[in-house]
């Protein structure tokens, strides 16, 4: 028994059988915890872009809302332009998604020189929305029809 003790107490002392295996246990920790940070990194960075692009595209599609709207009062005739709200403006549809434009008066014509009127727009493009408005001011010049100028306002 003496012996077998003396033999484990001396091979203990200078053996290092076993650090070889810790070691590459470590390794692997750390390569495994880096190899997780960057897949992490790629996928929300891959998410990001993606929320980078929709908001483009809701950007775009409320900004066409705009110039439609803005065509809008141009093209139809003042004295019968009637308020119309969301719930009653027609959605428009696109490849990239849909906007829907509606028209308020804010100081209709011909009571009020200069009219102005308020174009509103929502873009939509799947779970991206982005709301838009601008002033539009309507302002006769003497022997020449309504000219349209259009100011940035309030946007959402």
């Amino acid at each position: 028994m003496y012996l077998m003790a003396r033999r484990r107490s001396e091979r203990k002392v200078g053996d290092d059988s076993g650090i070889a295996m810790i070691t590459v246990i470590l390794a692997l920790a750390v390569v495994a915890t880096i190899g997780t940070v960057g897949a992490t990194l790629a996928v929300r960075s891959t998410q990001s872009s993606g929320l980078v692009q929709l908001s483009g595209q809701v950007t775009d599609l409320s900004n066409a809302g705009l110039a439609q709207g803005v065509s809008y009062l141009q093209t139809n005739s003042l004295a019968t332009l009637a308020a119309t709200s969301e719930a009653t403006a027609e959605t428009v549809t696109t490849a990239e998604g849909s906007y829907v434009f509606w028209v308020e008066p804010i100081a209709p014509w011909p009571d009020n020189t200069p009219a102005v009127y308020r174009v509103h727009s929502k873009g939509l493009q799947g779970t991206g929305a982005r709301e838009a408005t601008v002033d539009v001011s309507l302002t006769p010049f003497e022997g020449m029809p309504f000219g349209v100028f259009g100011r940035n306002g309030r946007q959402a």
